[in-house]
């Protein structure tokens, strides 16, 4: 797991998967959230210092509102990562972005790799 001086932090898993080409896995992204910002107001945030531009409200309204951990995440698909959706929740003055990745050499995350993916989505905890 990397930090940055920032206090940010990474991981990046990689999934083994019998008969899959190229590279499958997971991105797990804990980053400050020192104003405390709502969920939504953090996805714009996101967005905008990605795409560098202020994220269009019909973009903000394309999310889904699922649980992790018992918290309140939204799925969505509107930040610019190598991948089909990101999930994003807030827990003690931080966002926890999870997304399955894949290389630039799959069109896609593998069915067996989104499998895995939800698997290990189930088991995260939070300490309070």
């Amino acid at each position: 797991m990397g930090q940055s001086r920032f206090g940010n932090h990474s991981a990046q898993l990689q999934f083994k998967l019998p008969g899959v080409i190229g590279y499958q896995g997971m991105v797990i992204k804990v980053q400050a959230n020192p104003n405390d910002l709502p969920l939504k107001q953090m996805l714009a945030q996101l967005y905008q210092q990605s795409a560098q531009e202020i994220a269009p409200e019909e973009l903000l309204r394309q999310v889904e509102l699922i649980t992790v951990a018992g918290q309140p995440a939204l799925k969505t698909s509107i930040l610019p990562l190598n991948t089909e959706f990101s999930i994003l929740f807030l827990h003690n003055n931080r966002v926890y972005i999870i997304a399955p990745v894949h290389g630039p050499s799959a069109t896609g995350a593998a069915p067996e790799a989104l499998a895995l993916f939800d698997q290990i989505l189930e088991t995260v905890r939070l300490n309070p």
